[in-house]
């Protein structure tokens, strides 16, 4: 059977000594650094070193002498933790964290080199993992099943190791084989398992391989009750909760502009939520508390319950999941607003801006947020500043807003030039006389 490539994302990411950097050239992604760079410039296939290990500033090679070294040892000789050495014939890289290739070049630890994946080939059938002997034949509910009750190979250097780790490292390893969806819609199948961990580390599967086949299941299950959107699962190994919604979010993320029937029921799904009134939706959380799990994670790392510092952080977590109950709908607006903004096209965002008198009446205050979206969008194409205007005269004609809180806004913007603001202006005038 012949071998398909796969490409890291982002052109690649060179990692420090103390990530994953895989020996098998079909290991590739999931935090890992790539194994298989090459370089633009010069031709040749990038050498990374052993780890904690750098050339010391009195003796510093060319690039070409440490690349073609037979004794690289001779000229790695500062030791430093965390660090990890790559060179190509024309190049040295120092990088001690991790770092795509694909970059702005705006900090100086974001790699200036001419390197990119050269690709990652599927791995050949059969091969052998701890227990697990994978191949055309394999029962895939079997080695699901076994993997999410705990029993996994011997631990890869994640953080956190655990079975979602394990798992989406295996479709990740098998993508682009018939076998990878194979597995990914034998995690699907325990989408609606009564055990509310299990519950929790397939969403996790699928926030993290959001297009995998099975995401369809999940989908189902919202469309039969879509105000339990935000109802959240444990997911012990990550130490939180997860719920549907982010799901959700991330396929909408990761689609193509050729859309799929899928694609579509989501976005139907999201102005579903978005315009359900809150008090009608579930905010809780089944199994146990974002709390409890966070507790119970640090105690397997070691941490003391006694310390100061663990009762700060469950109450860090407290105060984020209180946040979350207030309106588990917009909580992905929050921190994610690149991943919202990428899940749609200009038809979704002109929905949000004619749609915002509605979402707002489904929530007080959700106004804020479609706001902040609209100008993240804007950021993005300045052909879009009439949906912010749209939105915000919507706001001002429904009175769902007090004109108060708009001109305050209005007011505060700390861009003052900005154009849409001037029919904004004579909007909230208007109302004002009348």
């Amino acid at each position: 059977m012949s071998q398909t490539v796969r490409f890291c994302e982002l052109g690649g990411f060179v990692v420090g000594g103390g990530r994953r950097l895989p020996t098998d050239l079909s290991d590739y992604g999931l935090d890992a650094g790539c194994n298989s760079l090459r370089c633009e410039s010069c031709g040749v296939i990038v050498r990374s070193f052993l780890p904690g290990r750098q050339p010391s500033d009195d003796r510093w090679p060319q690039a070409r002498e440490l690349y073609e070294s037979s004794d690289p040892s001779t000229w790695l000789t500062h030791e430093l933790p965390n660090v990890r050495t790559y060179a190509c014939s024309c190049r040295i890289w120092i990088e001690s964290g991790y770092e795509s290739l694909i970059n702005d070049h705006e900090s100086p630890s974001d790699p200036n080199v001419p390197w990119r994946c050269a690709g990652h080939p599927t791995p050949r059938l059969p091969f052998t993992v701890g227990r697990f002997v994978i191949d055309e034949n394999s029962n895939f509910p079997e080695v699901v099943a076994t993997i999410l009750n705990g029993e996994y190979p011997p631990p890869l250097p994640f953080r956190p190791n655990g079975p979602v780790q394990w798992l989406t490292w295996f479709y990740n390893y098998l993508r682009k084989l018939p076998e990878a969806e194979s597995l990914a819609a034998a995690v699907a199948a325990r989408i609606e398992d009564p055990d509310p961990v299990v519950h929790g580390r397939v969403l996790a599967f699928f926030r993290l391989m959001p297009t995998a086949t099975g995401i369809e299941r999940l989908v189902d299950i919202v469309e039969r009750v879509p105000n339990e959107v935000c109802r959240s699962y444990p997911v012990p190994e990550w130490g939180t909760v997860q719920d549907a919604w982010e799901v959700l979010w991330r396929a909408l993320s990761q689609r193509m502009p050729d859309k799929e029937p899928i694609d579509e029921r989501i976005v139907a799904l999201v102005k579903m939520v978005l315009t359900t009134p809150r008090a009608e939706l579930v905010v809780d959380e089944v199994g146990m508390t974002a709390r409890e799990v966070e507790a119970e994670s640090m105690k397997r790392d070691g941490r003391d319950p006694a310390d100061p510092w663990f009762m700060a952080a469950l109450e860090t977590v407290e105060r984020l999941r209180a946040k979350f109950r207030q309106d588990g709908p917009m909580s992905v607006f929050m921190n994610n607003l690149s991943m919202v903004v990428d899940g749609l096209d200009d038809g979704d965002i002109e929905w949000f801006a004619r749609s915002i008198v509605e979402i707002e009446r489904a929530g007080t205050g959700r106004w804020r947020q479609i706001v902040r979206l609209l100008e993240y969008a804007v950021g993005r194409d300045r052909s879009r500043d009439a949906f912010l205007i749209i939105a915000l005269i919507a706001l001002i004609q429904s009175g769902a807003v007090p004109q108060t809180e708009l001109r305050a806004w209005v007011d505060a913007y700390p861009y003052q030039r900005e154009a849409f603001l001037v029919p904004v202006r004579l909007a909230l005038d208007a109302a004002q006389a009348n």
